[in-house]
């Protein structure tokens, strides 16, 4: 039986903490990934595209790829997705499923939808590219473990997430009003967003309009304001908590609308 000697792991333990530090380092910004959001139609010339892939670290990266459908959690509750992973890529072909990037090489990854052209709802992937798995041999040694031991390994991973959606799909958007939240301390409103269409659908935060109910105007804030924010992600079929910048004039009897064409996907 092997037994870890303590005095050696103590010693080595900064040493190594350093090295994992500078390993993570090089290999976590090894990989430039674009565009890392990919929307295909089923049919016509947006049912393909390509990810490029740029190894940005000046040594041989070897990237295997792989395929998990999204499958999003109706209720707005954590976690809000799970994923699957796709063996058998009838419907979204990846192509390679392995890539040898040389220092400063950039290699294409073709995305292409090979499933039915009309979808009851519209689906997401996430594209995984891989860096194989890491072993630090002088940590099997510290820990006086045999070769057929693991050692210690780690796992650098990036995603682009693909959504895929038909011209028969639309997202229909509608603020439940009555779970409006003003925070006047963090200045911020939250309000829950519910998809009822069968198609997913990006919200930008300038969307969101403030209905006063004393003047029946529209207001909000600056689009500086709204253009440092993240768009939100409302999957088809499920119900979302988005949470915006407000000021002291907003309040909780106000009603909150979307703006009447994104319920049209525009």
């Amino acid at each position: 039986m092997n037994y870890i000697n303590y005095k050696k792991l103590m010693i080595y333990i900064t040493k190594m903490s350093v090295y994992f530090l500078g390993l993570l380092s090089i290999h976590a910004i090894a990989l430039e990934i674009s565009p890392l959001t990919v929307e295909l139609k089923t049919d016509g010339k947006t049912s393909y595209q390509q990810i490029m892939v740029k190894n940005a670290s000046n040594m041989i990266v070897p990237v295997d790829i792989t395929l998990n459908e999204i499958s999003f959690n109706q209720n707005n509750t954590k976690p809000s997705f799970s994923l699957a992973l796709v063996e058998d890529q009838n419907d979204l072909l990846v192509f390679p499923p392995a890539l040898l990037l040389e220092p400063g090489e950039t290699k294409a990854v073709r995305l292409q939808w090979n499933g039915q052209t009309q979808l009851p709802l519209s689906k997401s992937y996430f594209v995984r590219f891989s860096q194989p798995e890491l072993v630090v041999p002088e940590v099997k040694q510290t820990l006086n473990q045999s070769d057929d031991e693991n050692g210690v390994k780690i796992f650098v991973h990036f995603n682009a997430v693909v959504h895929i959606s038909s011209v028969n799909l639309q997202p229909r958007l509608s603020v439940l009003s009555d779970t409006l939240i003003v925070d006047s301390t963090k200045n911020t409103l939250t309000v829950d967003i519910q998809n009822n269409g069968n198609r997913y659908q990006y919200l930008m935060p300038a969307q969101l309009l403030k209905l006063n109910k004393l003047n029946g105007k529209y207001s909000r804030l600056s689009d500086t304001t709204y253009n440092a924010m993240s768009d939100f992600f409302i999957p088809p079929h499920s119900t979302r908590s988005v949470t915006i910048p407000t000021n002291n004039h907003w309040h909780e009897e106000d009603t909150i609308a979307i703006e009447a064409e994104l319920i049209n996907g525009k």
